[in-house]
């Protein structure tokens, strides 16, 4: 029996996100956490998506199966001028990026789990030559077990 990867939704999220903006160029990558750690942030290509977990939560449990809550964050990086015009035309930028992952997202149910519910997320951050504007969004799932009487 192939062994089902806990956190699998995460890269299911990055395939629907793929398949929804980089092919139509609204965005150039979509990368995960570990993707983005291979990169600099002098290094980054915008407009770009990050996804990364945000853990989970127990939302129920009993001898018989456990509900978790899988939060993950998708954040939005655009480019940055260090002026404040530069940060209006920032947002615009990752505002018609936002709707179309808004779009891709909401109500996408990946396997075996629920559909995805957006949560709050931070604050918009904006360095010297980026910005980043980040989203949260939940799925839950079950595990069922058996009770290991002994």
């Amino acid at each position: 029996m192939l062994e089902q990867d806990f956190y699998a939704s995460g890269a299911e999220i990055i395939a629907q996100l793929r398949e929804a903006l980089v092919e139509d160029q609204t965005v150039k990558r979509v990368l995960s956490r570990g993707e983005m750690a291979d990169l600099g942030e002098e290094r980054q290509i915008v407009p770009a998506i990050y996804v990364v977990s945000g853990g989970h939560q127990v939302v129920s449990s009993d001898e018989w199966s456990t509900k978790y809550s899988l939060l993950w964050f998708i954040t939005i990086a655009v480019a940055n001028k260090a002026n404040d015009k530069e940060v209006v035309v920032a947002d615009e930028r990752a505002g018609i990026v936002a709707n179309r992952m808004l779009a891709a997202l909401e109500g996408f149910v990946p396997t075996g789990h629920s559909a995805l519910v957006a949560q709050t997320a931070g604050r918009a951050y904006y360095s010297p030559g980026y910005a980043y504007y980040p989203f949260a969004f939940s799925t839950e799932r079950i595990r069922c077990h058996t009770p290991n009487y002994r």
